[in-house]
């Protein structure tokens, strides 16, 4: 009964992880219906994707690890953001299943973040390298608590 219990209550934390992922993505995301590209002027678009372009080896950053139980570790979101949107760009929307377990039984944290991050940028087209370079503004922002 708790072992049922504690699956749930894990599962909703993923979707609500995965809701604030998709919602900061949709933030970002612009569609020709009500769109936010009034609020971006073209030399602010223009610096997004020179930001995306600077900064295309965000992997190669020595990132912060996070301890999750089990003995495994992930990083800050922003790194799952980058991940995202980058993940999008090179495959287009997400339709792989989420991943929930590991090989060895445990739960996949790094897995699913990284599925949630590419997922938060279903529907995006270009605009996901603005949302990169808003992802890696926040991470750059922050360096304590994203990198080493």
């Amino acid at each position: 009964m708790n072992l049922r219990c504690d699956s749930a209550k894990r599962r909703v934390a993923a979707d609500r992880k995965t809701d604030a992922f998709r919602s900061r993505a949709q933030d970002d995301e612009t569609d020709d219906e009500g769109s936010d590209d009034d609020d971006y002027t073209d030399e602010e678009i223009a610096t997004f994707l020179s930001e995306y372009e600077k900064h295309k080896d965000y992997e190669k950053l020595k990132w912060r690890y996070i301890k999750r139980p089990g003995g495994q570790a992930i990083r800050p979101d922003a790194y799952y953001a980058c991940y995202g949107a980058a993940r999008h760009l090179k495959d287009g929307d997400n339709t792989e299943p989420a991943p929930m377990w590991r090989e060895d039984g445990s739960i996949d944290y790094g897995g699913r973040a990284k599925w949630d991050g590419w997922d938060a940028c279903k529907g995006m087209t270009e605009r996901a390298k603005i949302a990169f370079a808003k992802a890696m503004r926040g991470a750059l922002a922050n360096p304590a608590e994203n990198f080493y």
